[in-house]
């Protein structure tokens, strides 16, 4: 099993790791290619390398759902919600205070500690 979520070529603007949790986001309960696609905005082109690498990596899982005529329903795996809350997490923590909307990050510790940047 690849641990690689890297994925050739560049997209526009968005960063690939936003490009794979908005396609987990959308997985996420089970849904078809095609809604998929309408709700992370990707090319059906783009949705095929990205989803091969996460079933790869077991972020995503395809059903066969038989009696609507075996269409394929994807849903993220507890691995891919995993991922999701961690990616939140990061965006929480990267996010400027609301208030002053600045921010400083303390290198001296492994964990980001934030601070509000007065002026004095």
């Amino acid at each position: 099993m690849a641990n690689n979520l890297s994925v050739s070529k560049s997209t526009s603007n968005r960063d690939r790791i936003d490009i794979i949790t908005s396609i987990l986001d959308a997985a996420n309960g089970g849904t078809t290619r095609r809604r998929i696609l309408l709700l992370s905005g990707l090319s059906s082109n783009q949705f095929k390398r990205y989803l091969s690498v996460l079933i790869e990596n077991d972020y995503i899982r395809m059903e066969i759902q038989e009696r609507s005529k075996g269409t394929a329903i994807y849903r993220t795996t507890d691995k891919g919600i995993a991922l999701l809350r961690i990616y939140q997490r990061i965006r929480d923590l990267l996010s400027p205070d609301a208030a002053t909307n600045n921010w400083l990050i303390d290198y001296r510790s492994s964990i980001p500690m934030w601070h509000n940047m007065q002026k004095q």
